[in-house]
């Protein structure tokens, strides 16, 4: 990845500023995520367990929020308001890698199109939209996808500590809004 030279935080807008503050934020939450997802995998013997599979596939939901919709949201179009049009370029780079005709960024969003977001519970349909477009049932595919996603998880999380090493006043501001008083009174059972 190349260097990381942003505009700097004096020099951004007041929206771009808050852009930045909202994508740490999810950034934060899509590497703590990651994290949980990676460890989690380490304390089972299948890694299709519910548990394993819910985590990758809300990862798999913020990567679609990221770079899947269209080219004027989502992380993309932040990235080169801050000056950082190298990093999108590899990402998109990532995005557009292929297996025949069938591109990462295609799979993703079929797979999560039909699978996640609006399921058809339907095999037939699986199957011809997802998985027949990449000929999936190849061992070749599986991997190269696989591989291609993890690329893409990685650049994911590598971007977050990129920006929060160029914008602490960011990561700051996003860190004392999430600090509410209440949270060390909260639990998840209630």
């Amino acid at each position: 990845m190349t260097t990381l030279a942003p505009v700097p935080w004096e020099e951004l807008s007041s929206s771009d500023q808050e852009r930045v503050v909202l994508l740490l934020g999810s950034l934060a939450e899509f590497a703590a995520g990651f994290n949980i997802s990676t460890s989690f995998t380490q304390f089972t013997s299948n890694p299709q367990d519910a548990p394993i599979r819910f985590l990758y596939h809300s990862l798999h939901q913020y990567l679609h929020g990221y770079y899947m919709d269209e080219a004027e949201v989502g992380i993309l179009p932040v990235l080169r308001s801050l000056g950082l049009e190298d990093q999108a370029k590899e990402i998109e780079a990532v995005l557009a890698s292929s297996m025949g005709s069938l591109t990462l960024k295609r799979f993703m969003a079929e797979y999560r199109n039909k699978l996640l977001a609006h399921p058809v519970y339907s095999p037939r349909i699986i199957v011809r939209k997802v998985y027949a477009p990449a000929k999936i049932e190849s061992d070749e595919v599986v991997t190269f996808f696989e591989h291609a996603l993890q690329e893409l998880y990685w650049a994911t999380i590598v971007l977050h500590g990129r920006l929060r090493s160029a914008y602490p006043e960011a990561d700051k501001i996003d860190r004392e809004r999430h600090d509410f008083p209440l949270d060390s009174e909260l639990t998840i059972l209630g």
